[in-house]
């Protein structure tokens, strides 16, 4: 079973002399600094369809123009499409490519195979869309592949394997969900034969190379049986509408005019992580039905967009960074006490001459608390109404911004 993202790269940097450290300084991975280069229609594998046709896979390649790192984290998003059709450069695809990508990561969006046979739906809608979301992960898993052989070989991409996060919207986020935790045969329903699909794995192209994810980024999926969830698993970032009608936002049938499936969504997924200890933050778009960032959605869709890329940026910064600083800006005077704390908490301010902007968010994301402060040398919070559990203070000034982990008690 896999193990959690930070004990792999804990493990791997203390066993391999060839690993890097990610480089978090200035505000990589944080803010928009690079302009985008993309590279169209990169093929990385091939596989048959439903009907049996050949059909070759393609992906766009983003990266961070001028970018001056030896390696850097991939991000890689597959599309919406119910399964019966997708487009990588959906507006949702290149928006979320290219934002990461400004930010330092490698992005890609990928094609999958889609389309199921209509006369086998209607006798058994739940295996041909079974079929339909293990060849969609088969195609996810050579890509993977396609970049951990490009770094062991030509290196053109300059990946950092160690770091794969695996992301999608809809349809591109249950196939990303089933890549990370379908994971073994014993998973697989009693009765479905992979053995002329490829298997778990598949064989969609790359063979020879790692298909494993470290984190996942799912916008609005969910997945076959959230029990595949196991403790020491891959930690994840989930949004979703709670009015969700398409996908499930808790456990539910999935339908297309006829049942499929009954399925977990981000909800159900989430109180599975939490009763099992797997990381995971998760944000519901109150109030909201299926994707609200994207523009099929209409309105306000931008907004929302800005809402994904900052709330999953934070989640992957976190990760990739840790919690103690958002733009390397390290203050020392910034000394936080009682810490854990059940009433007050008396938080150094870096600077009283300028103004401080102190906040506290939850493990969401959510903001808690906010206020400026100037000519001040202490921000004192009363936090005796937050709930038990841990919570993060960032502490902003025109200088940058420094957070530190806060535990009430």
């Amino acid at each position: 079973m896999r193990k959690l993202f930070a004990f792999i790269g804990l493990a791997t940097i203390i066993c391999n002399s060839n690993a890097q450290i990610t480089d978090c300084s200035g505000s990589r991975y944080y803010d928009s600094t690079f302009a985008v280069t993309v590279t169209p229609d990169v093929k990385y594998g091939e596989n048959n369809a439903y009907n049996g046709a050949l059909t070759e896979l393609f992906m766009d390649i983003y990266e961070p123009t001028g970018d001056t790192a030896t390696v850097r984290p991939i991000i890689i998003f597959a599309p919406k499409g119910s399964f019966l059709s997708m487009d990588r450069k959906e507006t949702t695809m290149v928006e979320l490519c290219t934002r990461f990508a400004a930010r330092g990561y490698v992005t890609a969006a990928i094609d999958y195979r889609t389309g199921v046979d209509y006369m086998a739906v209607l006798t058994n809608a739940e295996l041909e869309f079974t079929k339909a979301v293990l060849r969609a992960a088969h195609d996810y898993k050579a890509a993977i592949r396609f970049f951990r052989k490009d770094a062991y070989t030509t290196n053109t991409y300059k990946i950092d394997t160690n770091i794969v996060i695996a992301g999608g919207s809809s349809a591109g986020a249950i196939t990303a969900l089933h890549v990370a935790y379908l994971d073994k045969y014993s998973e697989i329903p009693v009765g479905f034969d992979t053995t002329g699909l490829g298997g778990i794995e598949g064989n969609s192209g790359n063979p020879g190379y790692s298909s494993e994810p470290h984190i996942v980024v799912n916008l609005c999926g969910a997945i076959a049986d959230s029990v595949w969830i196991e403790p020491g698993d891959m930690p994840l970032v989930s949004m979703h509408g709670n009015l969700d009608t398409e996908v499930p936002y808790g456990t539910a049938t999935i339908s297309l005019i006829i049942p499929i499936m009954e399925v977990d969504g981000s909800a159900s997924i989430y109180q599975r992580t939490q009763h099992i200890g797997v990381e995971h933050s998760f944000y519901t778009f109150w109030g909201r039905t299926h994707i609200p960032y994207d523009e099929n959605a209409g309105g306000s869709f931008p907004l929302y967009m800005d809402t994904v890329v900052d709330y999953v940026r934070n989640f992957l910064y976190n990760q990739l960074c840790g919690a103690t600083s958002i733009k390397e800006v390290n203050y020392e005077s910034v000394v936080m006490y009682p810490n854990p704390a059940t009433s007050m908490v008396n938080i150094g301010l870096p600077d009283s001459k300028s103004t401080i902007e102190v906040t506290i968010l939850d493990i969401r994301g959510n903001k808690l608390f906010g206020r400026k402060y100037k000519g001040e040398q202490n921000a004192i919070v009363d936090v005796s109404k937050l709930a038990v559990g841990v919570y993060f203070v960032t502490i902003t000034s025109d200088q940058g911004k420094t957070t530190r982990k806060l535990v009430r008690e």
